[in-house]
Formats: C-alpha cells, sequence, structure tokens
C-alpha cells in the first residue's frame, strides 16, 4: 500500500536524496497546515513505529484506532499508517523458492506444520536433552518454513487471516504481532472476540516451542462511530492494552512528499538495535508537556486499573521510543544534518503527548472517565437515549433513562456538558454530533491549560 502510488516515479525518487532527519523533522512540523492534522499524523507514524520494534521495546505495544472516519473513504492518515505497516507480499500464503519447505504446496502447508509440532513433542518426551536439541530446532525450522508458506510472514497481519482453528493465533517465533484491522472481516471478528470475552485474555497460539502459549498484540485500524459501541469500548479496556482511540478531525489538505524517506526507515527500523533513556529529566518538560500529562493522570485516574497503567507504561517510554527514531534518521543522514535530531525528537514527543491524551479523551464519547461514580452503563443509557430520541426535558430525561433521582440526573448531565458530550439549554438536553465533539476536544487541547479544571477537584477511584 504506497500512498504516493499514483505520483510520478521521478518525484518519488528525488524524494530518497533528502536527508532522513531533514525529511522526518519536514513531515513533524509541515505535513498538514491543520495542528490537529498534524497531531493525528505523527502520533500515528510514532506508534507504527512502536508496533514495528516489537520484542526490542519494554512493556506492551501501543494500539490505536482511527475513530469516525468512513471505511468507504480511507482518510490519508489512516493510508500513511497502513503503508508503514503493511507490505502487500509480506502475509499473503505463497510458496517458497528457497528454505525446508522450498516449493511446498499451499495446500499441505497446515499438515506440514502439525507433523513438525508433533515429532516436536514426542523427541521432547523420549529423548534426553542433549540428544534432542539440535533435532527439536530443525522441527521448529521447519514449522515456520511451513507457516511462511500457508500464512506469509512479518510483524503485522490482517486481523481475520490470522487465527488458525488449529495453531491459534498466527504470529513470528517471538510470538509478537500488529493485527490490522481495515476490512469488514476484520471489524466482525474482532468484535465476535471481544463478545467471547475469552479469545484475547490473552490470545494464544504456537510458540516458539512448537507449544501454545500466550501471546504479545498490538491492534491498528479504522473503526466508524457505530462499530464503536460502549459494549465495544468497554470490552476494548478490558483488554488491559495501551489502547488509543483517535477520533478522525475532518479532512485537511495532506502532504505525502516525504513517503519515501518515511518508508524507507520502515525498512531499516527492524534491524535498528534500539537503547534506553532515561525519561525522568523529560517529563519535566515544557509546561504544556506538564499540563498535558497532569490532565493525562486525572482523567485514567478515572478508568479501569490496567488501563491506566498501561497508557502510564506508554508515556514512560515515549520519550526512549523517540531519541531512536531520532537516531535512526540521524544514520541515514549526513553530519550537517544532526544538529536537528534534537528539534526532531521534541516534536515527535510533544506531538505524540498530545495524540496519546487525545486518545484517552475520547472515551468521554461514551462517558468513560468522567470524573463521577455513578454505573457507565447508566451514564451510557442515558446518552443513547439523547443520540436515538433525539432531545429531551430533564423530567422526560430522568423518567426515560429510569435514573433514581433529580440528583442523580444533574449529577451526570453536569460532567457530560462539561466534557462536550451534550448541550443543555432551556432545560433541553441534546447530544451533540460526533464531529461535534472531535472539534471540541481538539479545540481544549489547544489550551492544555483549559482541560485541567474539568476534573481537578474530582474524586479519584484511588
Amino acid at each position: 500500500m504506497n500512498p504516493l502510488e499514483n505520483t510520478p516515479v521521478p518525484e518519488r525518487l528525488a524524494s530518497l536524496a533528502q536527508p532522513s532527519l531533514d525529511s522526518l523533522l519536514q513531515f513533524a512540523t509541515s505535513c498538514s497546515e491543520d495542528p490537529n492534522t498534524r497531531t493525528l499524523a505523527v502520533t500515528s507514524l510514532v506508534l507504527s513505529f512502536w508496533q514495528l520494534a516489537g520484542a526490542r521495546t519494554i512493556g506492551t505495544l501501543p494500539s490505536f484506532f482511527f475513530v469516525g472516519n468512513s471505511q468507504k473513504n480511507q482518510s490519508p492518515i489512516a493510508k500513511l499508517v497502513f503503508g508503514i505497516l503493511k507490505q502487500e507480499s509480506d502475509s499473503t500464503p505463497r510458496e517458497q523458492q528457497d528454505g525446508l519447505f522450498k516449493h511446498g504446496k499451499i495446500k499441505d502447508a497446515p499438515s506440514r506444520m502439525a507433523t513438525s509440532i508433533h515429532r516436536h513433542q514426542h523427541l521432547l518426551r523420549t529423548a534426553s536433552i542433549q540428544s534432542s536439541r539440535q533435532a527439536c530446532q530443525r522441527y521448529h525450522d521447519e514449522f515456520y518454513a511451513a507457516q511462511k508458506t500457508a500464512y506469509g510472514y512479518g510483524r503485522s497481519r490482517p486481523y481475520a487471516d490470522s487465527w488458525s482453528k488449529h495453531f491459534g493465533l498466527i504470529s513470528e517465533a517471538d510470538g509478537i504481532v500488529a493485527l490490522r484491522i481495515e476490512r469488514t472481516e476484520d471489524v466482525k471478528l474482532l468484535k465476535e472476540h471481544l463478545l467471547e470475552n475469552k479469545t484475547l485474555l490473552p490470545p494464544k497460539g504456537i510458540g516458539e516451542h512448537l507449544a501454545f502459549t500466550a501471546k504479545r498484540i498490538a491492534l491498528t485500524g479504522s473503526l466508524t462511530t457505530g462499530q464503536w459501541d460502549f459494549g465495544s469500548a468497554c470490552k476494548l479496556l478490558e483488554l488491559g492494552l495501551p489502547i488509543l482511540m483517535l477520533p478522525h478531525h475532518k479532512t485537511q489538505p495532506f502532504d505525502f512528499s516525504n513517503w519515501e524517506p518515511i518508508k524507507f526507515l520502515a525498512m531499516v527500523w527492524p534491524k535498528f538495535e534500539l537503547s534506553r533513556v532515561s525519561p525522568t529529566s523529560w517529563l519535566a518538560g515544557t509546561e504544556q508537556n506538564k499540563q498535558c500529562y497532569h490532565h493525562l493522570r486525572q482523567r485514567l485516574s478515572h478508568l479501569p486499573s490496567d488501563y491506566e497503567f498501561a497508557i502510564h507504561t506508554l508515556v514512560r517510554e515515549l520519550l526512549s521510543l523517540c531519541c531512536n527514531l531520532g537516531s535512526l534518521a540521524g544514520r541515514h543522514s549526513p553530519k550537517e544534518s544532526h544538529s536537528k535530531a534534537g528539534d526532531l525528537v521534541c516534536k515527535l514527543h510533544d506531538e505524540t503527548l498530545r495524540g496519546i491524551t487525545l486518545g484517552v479523551e475520547s472515551l468521554i464519547w461514551h462517558g468513560l472517565g468522567l470524573p463521577i461514580s455513578h454505573p457507565p452503563e447508566l451514564i451510557a443509557k442515558t446518552l443513547q437515549l439523547l443520540r436515538e430520541k433525539g432531545p429531551h426535558s430533564l423530567r422526560d430525561l430522568q423518567r426515560a433513562a429510569r435514573l433514581p433521582n433529580a440528583t442523580t440526573r444533574d449529577e451526570i448531565l453536569t460532567a457530560l456538558e462539561e466534557a462536550g458530550v451534550v448541550r443543555i439549554q432551556d432545560k433541553t438536553v441534546t447530544a451533540i454530533t460526533f464531529s461535534e465533539f472531535t472539534a471540541g476536544v481538539y479545540a481544549r487541547l489547544q489550551s492544555t491549560s483549559v482541560l485541567s479544571p474539568l476534573i481537578k477537584n474530582s474524586p479519584s477511584k484511588h
């Protein structure tokens, strides 16, 4: 998938001549004149590279969804993300021209995989450790050679094509896989798995020792507001993954001229040796960053503890990831460009921190993360009535939603109005549209100091 597929080849080749540092910095600062589009684009770029880093990262891999845009018209930013994550040939079953399953038929590959597992397990039961080590390694290699024919290969795979009745979740030997939700069948299967409440808690499949084991996943995709309902939102949070729901702003002009250098960095990134960077000094950064982090911490205190921990881990590891991206870009740039590395790291970090805050803040659309103690189901029912049945008077809404009393009603509606989800005028309550909600969230993020007063005095779950 190449966002520049209609761009003349000479122009695409010319862009590769630009130093990687310059290209990445130019993308982070001027991929769009709209600041909200830039935040989405840079956040998506950083999180996509993070997913491709796989086992080299500490903690959980980030997951993110674009919410609100029509799947029939994939946004430019979604094209960018899937262009980074997706190699057209990777997850396509096909005969191999070399390796232990050379010229093996696709239809025969699952059988060879099963045979390798059986022989491996039998050997472990009957042979000594020393004599079985070499043979076990051969069966291991045979299994993944046949899997490459049957299911393709690579860090990123389509969600619906990544599950097998016999082998569970398909991944490389390290047990880490980035699952793309980009087709109707991907969304359908994901929702089925969420309803089952077991397939993804945790996801399992044949692992390195040819036995079923828990695997690490990251999710990326696009969902309409109808697909991202209250039930799905809650089930996603229960996974304990750092999942960000990025509300899609209205389409703005987007500059893809730096695509080729970015794609090149994505190709060499998986083999780049990452280094650890202490985040301690960075968290005391600019006033905007401190406000953003403060608001994020307060909002997370009203969300499930596992999700809160996962997002905090993500924020702590963000600086390391951005510094490594800067180092990679510097390695493929002349020395005269190295002075821009600091600016690049700052820009990537600041925009992504803002994007993470945005991705958590959007949960307010379903009444999740509000600083009130009423059951989320009750808040969601109130919102559903307003969205499906239209405006209600205060009294009618209390009756229709079966709210216990006027105090409960007023507390819920006050919190929803402050969060920008409903509008109250002349004792009539109206649900705002998702596009209005998105615009409001972006507007508040333009000045993060506006965010904190909404929740600074609210009760916490801790």
